[in-house]
């Protein structure tokens, strides 16, 4: 689930989650515009957070998988 429908879903605001997690808010609206991926350290506490709702894959869809290392895959 993103993040965007598990804060509509609960009723509960960017800035009230960002407290919860022990972030700025600034932090939780950048992971909402997708401006950013979570650290591990914040994904671990997203994931606390939401009772598993939420999860890594839910910031990384949409992107391309990376091109394989040339030097690698020979």
């Amino acid at each position: 689930m993103k993040l965007e429908a598990w804060l509509e879903n609960t009723g509960r605001t960017s800035a009230s989650f960002a407290r919860e997690l022990g972030v700025g808010p600034s932090t939780v609206h950048r992971l909402l515009k997708r401006e950013r991926k979570p650290s591990y350290e914040i994904m671990e506490k997203i994931i606390a957070a939401t009772g598993g709702a939420v999860r890594p894959d839910d910031f990384f869809d949409g992107l391309a998988p990376a091109e394989p290392n040339k030097a690698e895959a020979a």
